[in-house]
């Protein structure tokens, strides 16, 4: 069981959260693209409607991408995985830890 939750926490780290930043990116783009057409483009309804829903679809964007990481951390936490993955990040990060003299 330990191997599977090993691989599950490294098809997570390496694969999937990578994945969902980056579609977050885009999502985050395309909300700040839809402002920017909202605004600053023509005065003209088909730009300002076309802006609209750029804002709409990177707020849906936004939604789902986050749902994703709730999802998957709830996902972990249920099965137990989400220690070993916790640990796994914190292994990373070094602790500085003071020698006795």
């Amino acid at each position: 069981m330990d191997f599977i939750n090993a691989k599950l926490a490294n098809l997570i780290s390496y694969v999937i959260n990578p994945i969902l930043s980056l579609l977050l990116g885009v999502a985050v783009v395309v909300f700040v693209y839809g402002v920017w057409e909202y605004f600053f483009k023509d005065v003209e309804g088909k730009d300002r409607s076309k802006g609209a829903n750029h804002i709409l679809w990177g707020v849906v964007g936004f939604t789902i991408m986050l749902s994703a990481f709730g999802i998957i951390n709830i996902i972990l936490n249920t099965t137990g995985t989400g220690d070993e993955f916790d640990l796994k990040y914190r292994a990373r990060t070094p602790i500085n830890t003071v020698q006795p003299k």
